[in-house]
């Protein structure tokens, strides 16, 4: 099993990296690194996507690191409501990315039929032009670091909701007695 479904998909991958591949005629002529080379010429498209991966890092983890902390500290703390705000925002989690994308196109849509050029331009007259955020590098790489927190933050929530439910009441109740801070008894 580990043969058919691991190595030889893995030694495969490699030998199709290092060989010219056409996928209808199955074709295979071995060129060495030319594909690497290629990829890796100064000027490729590939040093984007390293860049813009590396930015999507470093902008959402953060984020939903913190985001899932806040959240999850304020719906541990609240007396009514908790199943409802732990399903609404672990929703975003179990939802397909293909639906994720689709909604992020329909409220970053280029025109009036987007939901935040309408708000911008139509309801609040911020702007008189409609913003192409998908079209532009900035806001095209700000609409998909929305859409990874987004889809995500519920992720985070649910796994400190997890660990803040194990500490004992009874730890809180000591620390106020102790005259402890908010921040203290946060940490």
């Amino acid at each position: 099993m580990l043969g058919i479904f691991v190595l030889y998909p893995m030694f495969f991958t490699i030998y199709i990296s290092l060989s010219e591949y056409k996928i209808v005629s199955r074709e295979i002529t071995f060129i060495g690194f030319a594909n690497y080379e290629e990829v890796l010429k100064i000027g490729t498209d590939f040093f984007y996507a390293v860049r813009n991966n590396f930015l999507y890092a470093i902008v959402t983890v953060p984020i939903i690191i913190i985001g899932g902390m806040v959240l999850s500290y304020m719906v541990n703390n609240l007396k009514h409501g908790k199943t409802f705000f732990k399903v609404g925002f672990y929703l975003p989690v179990i939802t397909s990315w293909v639906i994720v994308a689709l909604v992020f196109k329909y409220m970053f849509g280029n025109s009036n039929t987007g939901f935040f050029n309408y708000l911008l331009v139509d309801v609040f007259n911020i702007t008189d032009e409609y913003i192409p955020w998908l079209f532009r590098e900035w806001t095209g790489n700000f609409a998909i670091w929305l859409m990874g927190i987004w889809k995500n933050i519920g992720w985070a929530m649910v796994i400190f909701l997890a660990a803040l439910q194990t500490i004992p009441k009874e730890l809180y109740e000591a620390a106020s007695v102790d005259g402890a801070s908010f921040w203290q008894k946060f940490r």
